[in-house]
């Protein structure tokens, strides 16, 4: 696929339950309402969460679309353009044995942008390491073809537990590029509104303004 006019945004992670769907909503009504950008999700995941919730909104701030993984590659070729940005709600991805196969790994490889959240716990780190591996072998790749690709991790619910110290000295020791700001383990950041900008709510604003200004400097979003 030549290189693009729409940005290609995926929020993911090997795991389900670290946020992927919620911060895919936050970050892409930020987007279009903050830099009046025009924003489409495609909700590739069987459960169709954020589909199904979009569809009972009125006034959403972005649109979404419900996409089998399959017709993926010819959807963003059709659309591309007509939206600046475009988020994949990829599923997750459990079997890296089968990567080469997996529908999940082959929607990642149109992304031009990857963010990894993760949870400060054993099982999410040890799970993590190996699928970040997998988003840098997708880089390259995607480098061979030049084709831009960036990508980081960010720790999510963070909490002042000794665990939380510990995960990210793990992390940063095999090799996983982390943005410098967590997101705290708040109420506000477990549930989406696809009607409202997080960054209009004044708890919002001193949440999760640093972290969306960080996220915007690193993958270039304007």
């Amino acid at each position: 696929m030549p290189k693009l006019k729409s940005r290609i945004i995926s929020i993911t992670n090997r795991k389900g339950g670290v946020g992927k769907s919620t911060f895919t909503v936050l970050l892409a009504c930020s987007i279009a309402n903050q830099f009046k950008k025009k924003v489409v999700v495609f909700d590739l995941d069987v459960q169709q969460t954020i589909y199904t919730i979009w569809k009972g909104t009125s006034k959403p701030l972005f649109e979404c679309r419900s996409v089998n993984v399959k017709d993926l590659k010819e959807l963003i070729s059709e659309l591309d353009g007509v939206y600046d940005y475009i988020f994949l709600d990829v599923p997750r991805i459990t079997e890296l044995a089968t990567q080469g196969n997996n529908p999940s790994v082959q929607a990642l490889k149109y992304s031009d942008t990857v963010v990894v959240p993760v949870l400060g716990t054993v099982p999410d780190i040890i799970s993590t390491i190996p699928f970040y591996n997998l988003i840098k072998d997708i880089g390259q790749l995607r480098k061979e073809y030049n084709m831009p690709f960036s990508y980081k991790a960010f720790l999510n619910r963070s909490n002042s537990r000794k665990t939380n110290e510990i995960a990210l000295q793990y992390l940063k020791a095999n090799g996983i590029k982390l943005m410098d700001n967590q997101v705290n383990d708040y109420a506000i950041f477990q549930n989406f509104d696809p009607e409202a900008d997080i960054l209009d709510q004044y708890e919002g604003k001193t949440r999760f303004t640093s972290f969306f200004n960080e996220f915007c400097e690193t993958f270039k979003i304007k």
